[in-house]
């Protein structure tokens, strides 16, 4: 596991070592979460964005499903709320990597 401070820091890790799941704070000192989703979504695979804040409300929450965040979590952090939300995006992950594999097997079936 490997941090970084800015978003700019986050794409090269991103880059360098793809990561399924990204603990991200909703602000960066050269952007915000929504500039980490949206370079992520140029490095292909799947991401499950978990975006952290100290002001996490229902208005963040909602914007972070809607613009395609896995989920918010408040700080200070509960430890077994980190826990819970960590484990589910990596099953959601695992699932969703599984079907593509199969999708993709399937296709190259088929030709």
């Amino acid at each position: 596991m490997q941090g970084a401070r800015t978003c700019h820091e986050a794409v090269a890790v991103l880059r360098e070592n793809p990561a399924p799941i990204l603990l991200c704070e909703s602000k960066l000192p050269d952007g915000d979460w929504r500039d980490i989703l949206n370079e992520s979504s140029l490095l292909g695979g799947p991401l499950f964005l978990i975006v952290t804040s100290r002001l996490a409300d229902e208005y963040l929450w909602a914007e972070v499903l809607n613009l395609g965040g896995y989920d918010v979590l408040l700080k200070p952090f509960d430890a077994n709320e980190v826990s819970r939300v960590v484990r589910l995006a990596w099953s959601h992950w695992k699932a969703a990597s599984q079907r593509t594999n199969l999708e993709r097997n399937t296709r190259k079936a088929a030709v």
